[in-house]
């Protein structure tokens, strides 16, 4: 074995060439030097032993695994089949309704065996950058229906939003604001009135108009501090300038106040949507560094930062 070699030539040729070149060494030493043949099988034993121990069973001797590869360069094979797939994917898009399979896998069968290619090297180059003015043709036609939807849902949620909120308006204890954010106090605080880039420490629950919660300080436990500064939705800062230290209420907020036109996905907010906050404003902050609190909202999706 190849790790034995080197221990067998330290052991058995050295002695030798030593007993050559040096006789009188040789027989002062001669009951070593008839020994080394029996370290040297001793090593070769041990070697073999630790080797056998540190190699793994074969998990295919006994017929294939639970899915069914039979081997592990099986397995690994198709896993990178599978990486490559999703890559090109992500990469292309549109990949199902522009790309063959069956083709793509003999393209691959002859290049990896070497065989004779059906396509020159100026017929592949000329095809590949065919392919790629397809899919970024086919790319841009995506996100067109995608920015019409959007378009769409953006107009369909601020009618829904501006309905909602010219009915709710009209209720008893509801104040509006100049720029359409509407509050209702359960209790009024009497404490400072926050003003624009204050800090303020409040609970809140933030669901859209048919009542799905996205978020909640209240479920976690944790009240949260919030800036009122540009790392805020519009509506929500707006909102608590009208709430003094102590109050408890709702605020409803217009979906261009909120997260606009381009929504906020991670949080399942779609574009234009009305936001309805339950708010206690607990006290205000001196000590909070406006950035830091700013970046800790960030680091969730669904809390009211403003969107990137």
């Amino acid at each position: 074995m190849t790790l034995i070699k080197p221990v067998a030539f330290v052991v058995l040729v050295l002695p030798v060439l030593s007993l050559g070149a040096l006789p009188a060494f040789a027989d002062d030493h001669a009951e070593v030097a008839t020994e080394a043949p029996e370290a040297a099988a001793e090593a070769a034993a041990d070697a073999s032993a630790v080797e056998a121990e540190q190699t793994p069973a074969d998990p295919y001797a006994d017929g294939p695994d639970a899915e069914g590869f039979d081997s592990f360069a099986a397995r690994a094979s198709y896993a990178i089949g599978a990486d490559t797939a999703g890559w090109m994917s992500e990469q292309f898009g549109l990949v199902d309704q522009n790309f063959d399979a069956d083709a793509f896998t003999a393209g691959l069968r002859d290049a990896l065996a070497k065989s004779d290619l059906r396509l020159s090297p100026p017929q592949a180059q000329e095809t590949l950058m065919a392919f790629g003015q397809m899919m970024q043709q086919a790319q841009m036609r995506q996100q067109q229906e995608m920015m019409e939807q959007m378009m769409q849902k953006a107009e369909t949620n601020a009618a829904a939003g501006q309905a909602f909120l010219d009915e709710n308006a009209a209720k008893e204890g509801v104040e509006v604001s100049e720029a359409g954010v509407q509050v209702l106090f359960d209790t009024r605080g009497d404490g400072p009135l926050p003003n624009v880039g204050d800090t303020v420490l409040v609970n809140y629950e933030g669901k859209t108009l048919d009542g799905e919660v996205f978020d909640s300080s209240f479920e976690r436990g944790q009240p949260m501090p919030f800036p009122l500064t540009e790392g805020v939705i519009p509506g929500f800062r707006e909102g608590l300038t009208m709430m003094p230290v102590g109050s408890a209420g709702t605020l409803y907020i217009p979906g261009e106040l909120a997260y606009g036109i381009g929504g906020n996905p991670r949080a399942g907010i779609e574009p234009n949507e009305l936001l309805v906050f339950r708010i206690e404003v607990l006290e205000m902050i001196d000590d909070v560094d406006p950035p830091a609190a700013v970046a800790e909202q960030d680091a969730a999706a669904t809390q009211p930062a403003a969107a990137e």
